[in-house]
């Protein structure tokens, strides 16, 4: 009998039909099945993000009350809201790298994800008594995606609040034309306040009148509508700094004492003359409370502006507001002298940064290291003029000793933001007419 081995051609063709049509159904089921994958992962992100924003936004409008709306542009894409303790938090959607901000968070937008603008809408509800809230601010992003055409993704955030407290203006404002330079009239809220001798270091408390301070100049005027306006006086008492404890707390300490000089009609927020960002209270006191500091890394010359970062005073960062002030004029309170409210005297004023300075005198005997820890003032020459705050002798025998800790003194001169959209009741920006805001 004959044994024929292989297949026929018929038989080769057929199963190689058969094998396509399987593999392009595998194909099929994997293409849908990685489709899904892919969809549902799309999905699963846009609803993590939702989650997220949400959370982030409701945290802060639970646990802080907004005394301020702005909107950054006229397209509706940022919106900045200021809080009760003076925080800034800016809504902001970009277009060029597809994300959301708000703060710290960023939103990044999928390829096939889209935000077109951000709403925001202030209701009012009717309520007959004043004490409680009887508005609603309405925060609403729309994030849609091309793949789900029937799904909001987005974040609403809805703040209750009361108008008779708080204007939350969300209507686009033509701010008023201030320019640089330009005098304005304004009277801080407050009349009095009493440092705290935990925070500066010094004896005693002293008692200062922050409305005493009510002439401004413009020192920036902003795309958003803000203004910041330094004072063009200094205060009538000065304020002493003295020890571990005024070094620790200088210039946190003097931003507290800025905050005393607000409006609660017109500005929004508050700083210190050359804040801007630097360490505000100290964690360690090691190095300049001479208790542990290992001297023989010191330099031997004259400064050592290394250690300043340590000491949380980032010295250069003072020169942003130093410039702006610059610019109309001098640094020098009142433009030609830094002249006290209501008197003929003149003195120096601080100025928000901490300074060091070091110098190891070889030639004493036995050998002395001088260590000061200052704060930085402007003189009324409207030069740097730093001041003792810590200062100690350390001799190469071992001896220490602690030298001017309680004579470390100088006047305030804050900054305040004004609101957007403020507009001067009269006046005309100069000297001898100042805008008024009353």
């Amino acid at each position: 009998m004959k044994n024929n081995k292989g297949f026929t051609l018929v038989e080769l063709i057929t199963s190689f039909a058969l094998a396509s049509v399987i593999m392009i159904f595998i194909f099929n089921i994997v293409v849908i099945l990685k489709n899904n994958y892919i969809s549902k992962s799309v999905r699963t992100d846009l609803l993590i993000k939702q989650s997220l924003l949400s959370q982030k936004m409701n945290e802060d409008f639970t646990n802080n009350n907004v005394k301020d709306v702005v909107t950054c542009d006229s397209d509706k894409k940022c919106y900045e809201f200021t809080f009760a303790d003076d925080t800034v938090k800016q809504l902001k959607i970009s277009a060029d790298d597809k994300t959301i901000t708000y703060g710290d968070y960023t939103y990044e937008l999928t390829n096939s994800s889209y935000a077109s603008k951000i709403n925001v809408s202030a209701k009012s509800i009717t309520l007959d008594d004043v004490t409680l809230n009887d508005s609603l601010l309405v925060i609403d992003i729309p994030i849609l995606n091309k793949k789900y055409t029937d799904t909001n993704f987005g974040v609403k955030v809805v703040y209750q609040y009361n108008s008779h407290i708080v204007d939350l203006n969300t209507e686009e404002v033509t701010p008023f034309a201030f320019n640089v330079g330009d005098y304005v009239i304004m009277t801080p809220t407050s009349t009095s306040f009493a440092t705290d001798p935990a925070m500066t270091g010094y004896a005693t408390s002293q008692t200062i009148n922050p409305s005493e301070l009510n002439v401004w100049r413009i020192i920036d005027v902003k795309s958003n509508g803000r203004v910041d306006m330094v004072s063009e006086y200094v205060s009538s008492v000065d304020i002493n700094f003295s020890g571990v404890k005024g070094y620790k707390n200088y210039i946190g300490y003097l931003n507290t004492i800025a905050a005393q000089y607000a409006n609660n009609s017109y500005t929004v927020s508050t700083r210190y003359a050359g804040y801007s960002d630097q360490t505000k209270i100290l964690t360690s006191t090691s190095y300049y409370d001479g208790s542990n500091y290992n001297v023989s890394s010191w330099t031997t010359s004259t400064t050592d502006n290394s250690k300043e970062t340590i000491g949380g005073g980032d010295y250069g960062k003072k020169d942003a507001d130093i410039n702006l002030i610059k610019a109309i004029g001098s640094v020098q309170a009142n433009n030609a002298k830094a002249y006290r409210i209501g008197t003929t005297d003149v003195t120096k004023y601080w100025i928000a940064s901490r300074y060091y300075y070091h110098v190891k005198d070889n030639s004493a005997s036995p050998a002395v290291e001088k260590f000061s820890f200052r704060g930085d003032a402007i003189a009324i020459n409207g030069l740097s003029d730093s001041i003792n705050i810590r200062e100690y002798d350390l001799y190469d025998n071992g001896v220490k000793e602690w030298v001017n800790a309680e004579n470390s003194s100088a006047a305030i001169r804050p900054i305040v933001t004004l609101k957007a959209g403020v507009t001067p009741s009269s006046g005309n920006g100069t000297a001898a007419s100042p805008y008024v805001l009353d």
